[in-house]
């Protein structure tokens, strides 16, 4: 008993002296950012790092592990200083350039005080992590090279503004992602769309001045040795956002980038709701109604959203009376919808996989596992401005197709001449005629395109997803190809099958068609099919649809009830699967899993990934699409909605891969990645050399494995 007492103790001392030194710098002089940061920094003392804090907010009680550098000085030159009144009326330009130069003034006053000069004194810790605020502190990658250049975690207590995503590669398309500054939603008129594009333009030119700024500040007190604050913000390693899709819009994020709310929020107390994230966030943890009175930053955009999704009133600064104040209230207080709207959103923001905290935790335990997870950075991130918007490749080829007709307009004048000179030197007496009758000459181009498919695609990785839903007694549906009927039928209990490998087995010596069209055809008119489809008068909660060109079976989706779809793939994003869930896929730093390249490409190799992007878009939506709606028609009628609107309007996109095994890229929060499904725990031998090719071969039996 006392050498399992002993060994557990000693099994303690040493996780506790493998806790990772981590270092939090926070320098807004705001108290509702800094409780979002404290939560997660008491989380990792209490996982038995060793933790230092240089923020305005020190903590008011100790707790083991966690030591802070008390800066709380700068709340007198803090948002508190602002006459909140006056920045209501002032135009979002406005309010940022104050704030930027209210910033620049508090990193100044922080990095020149006793504190921090004290601490680059008197430090000696090489730290395995910093934790940084991603808002407008710059200055203090001097610090972090100070102390070791150690992996850099990026963390704002809101949503991402435009221009904070861009240090880790983030697309921000302003046509339907709203800068948090402006009052607007992702549905957009088209003067809203203008204001945003203009915000959007105008952050980038200011970003211009901020960052010569903030490196002015940096080399005036740590020399020239620390590299430029631009390359160092383009280096940092995870950014975490204190808001999530629920709390603003969908928008695509790159996996370096990770989601957490409701950090800070208390569940024992009742929330005072505000217009700003964190009394949001608060109001919507405890399904309160809302009364948005937005004054300045982001807290317009929240007032919004809470319109929007009807729970709460938005009720602006300057047309606050008596009455209007109680007959809002009154409003909250007697329609039901507010506070049902509310408890819905609520619902939605608590139906998580892992707890917000934990997630934020578990990722900054990941960065210090990976020594910084280089592998989550973008390529976009090496990317010159105009290569990133492919300028150089439409410049590339407009220039191609200048020369194109200039050549053909030479050749053509030349035959011309040539024509004309041998017809005047025949008939040298009609000149005049023909200076009144001059022809002309048209060109024309065709291209054919074609596609081949050789091999049906084994589905032994996809049958894997709905295992565990037999498992947990829901009733499934399977149509496949995949012939291991009585296995299958053992492995997954409930399912019920229809064996439509005889369409396989019928398509293995078709070479040069279009496999994926034929088969949904094939598949289709299958009698077995036909007639038990034709008896089904099950209404069903959920539908898998393998996302390949498989379209049509939306008539059969329709015929079953219209349930939500769930998109799933064996293999990364192909073709333009995952753009009917809005994903961007730029094919400058994005391949196409059919071409042979990576993620940083060259200028030919860009070029080839262009050119096969606009050619795959061409094809699918003016061949694919109206084939399959043609399929989809003829067995199902009119009745189905189009193809396109039914894709469009999928659920969810299942993906069986990841940044560890291909690249990473932006994802829709509609889009999940998982991995490795089929794998089996235990590995089986190897077949001996002479059996190998048999193997193979033997594995046709089942379509082409991928």
């Amino acid at each position: 008993m006392h050498h399992r007492l002993l060994c557990l103790l000693l099994l303690c001392a040493v996780c506790c002296t493998k806790g990772a030194r981590i270092l939090g710098i926070f320098p807004s002089p705001s108290i509702s950012h800094q409780l979002p940061f404290q939560a997660i920094m008491k989380a990792l003392a209490a996982r038995g790092h060793h933790i230092t804090v240089i923020s305005p907010n020190p903590l008011k009680t100790p707790v083991p592990n966690y030591q802070d550098v008390d800066l709380s000085f700068s709340y007198k030159m803090g948002l508190s200083t602002m006459d909140f009144a006056k920045t209501e009326k002032a135009l979002p330009y406005d309010f940022v350039e104050q704030f930027i130069t209210l910033m620049c003034k508090v990193v100044e006053l922080q990095l020149s005080s006793p504190q921090i000069q004290e601490f680059i004194r008197s430090n000696k810790i090489k730290y395995d992590l910093v934790i940084l605020e991603g808002l407008l502190s710059l200055s203090y990658y001097g610090l972090i090279h100070h102390v070791g250049s150690p992996p850099v975690i990026g963390v704002l207590s809101y949503a991402g503004y435009l221009a904070a995503g861009e240090a880790t590669g983030n697309p921000t398309n302003p046509a339907f992602i709203p800068d948090i500054s402006l009052p607007y939603g992702t549905h957009m008129t088209f003067y809203e769309r203008l204001q945003n594009t203009l915000f959007w333009l105008w952050m980038r030119c200011l970003y211009t001045e901020v960052y010569p700024r903030q490196e002015a500040i940096m080399r005036k007190f740590f020399g020239s040795s620390p590299p430029p604050v631009a390359d160092a913000a383009r280096n940092m390693s995870l950014l975490i956002f204190g808001s999530n899709w629920v709390f603003n819009y969908p928008i695509p994020l790159m996996p370096s980038i990770v989601t957490t709310h409701s950090l800070h929020v208390k569940t024992s107390t009742d929330p005072l709701p505000k217009c700003g994230l964190q009394s949001f966030q608060e109001a919507v943890y405890h399904g309160v109604p809302l009364l948005g009175i937005p004054f300045l930053s982001d807290q317009k955009y929240n007032a919004k959203k809470i319109a929007t999704e009807e729970i709460g009133l938005q009720l602006p600064f300057q047309e606050i009376t008596k009455e209007k104040l109680l007959t809002s209230i009154t409003a909250l207080l007697r329609d039901s919808k507010y506070r049902d709207n509310m408890n819905k959103m609520s619902a939605l923001s608590k139906d998580e996989p892992q707890s917000p905290l934990n997630r934020a935790v578990w990722w900054a335990e990941y960065v210090i596992r990976h020594n910084g997870a280089k592998h989550l950075r973008s390529a976009a991130l090496d990317l010159a401005w105009y290569q990133y918007l492919l300028l150089d490749v439409a410049a590339f080829l407009f220039l191609l197709a200048a020369i194109t007709v200039l050549i053909s307009y030479l050749t053509l004048k030349i035959i011309y001449i040539y024509l004309i000179a041998r017809y005047y030197k025949q008939y040298p007496s009609i000149t005049n005629h023909y200076s009144r009758h001059i022809p002309t000459y048209s060109v024309s181009t065709s291209l054919t395109f074609s596609a081949a498919f050789v091999k049906p695609i084994t589905t032994a990785s996809l049958l894997t997803l709905i295992r565990p839903y037999s498992h947990k007694q829901h009733c499934v549906s399977h149509v496949t190809d995949f012939q291991e009927i009585p296995l299958l039928k053992s492995l997954l209990g409930l399912v019920t099958e229809l064996n439509l490998a005889v369409v396989s087995l019928n398509l293995h010596h078709t070479r040069t068609i279009q496999v994926e069209l034929l088969k949904s055809v094939s598949v289709l008119c299958n009698l077995y099919f036909f007639f038990l489809f034709r008896s089904n008068e099950t209404k069903y909660d959920l539908v898998f649809l393998e996302a390949l060109v498989y379209q049509s079976y939306y008539g059969l989706i329709h015929h079953v009830g219209s349930p939500p779809v769930i998109g799933v793939l064996s293999m990364d994003a192909v073709w333009t699967a995952a753009d009917a869930m809005g994903t961007p896929s730029n094919p400058a730093f994005i391949p196409d899993i059919l071409l042979p390249y990576g993620n940083h490409m060259t200028f030919y190799e860009r070029l080839q990934s262009t050119v096969f992007w606009l050619w795959l878009r061409y094809k699918i939506h003016t061949e694919i699409f109206p084939e399959q709606e043609a399929i989809m028609r003829k067995f199902f009628g009119s009745s189905p909605p189009p193809v396109t609107e039914a894709a469009n309007n999928m659920s969810l996109l299942i993906l069986s891969s990841n940044s560890v095994f291909n690249y990473p890229i932006p994802l829709m929060p509609s889009v999940v990645t998982i991995h490795s499904m089929h794998v089996k725990t235990t590995t089986d031998p190897l077949p001996k050399v002479g059996k190998i090719q048999s193997a193979f071969k033997s594995s046709f039996s089942h379509g082409l494995p991928f």
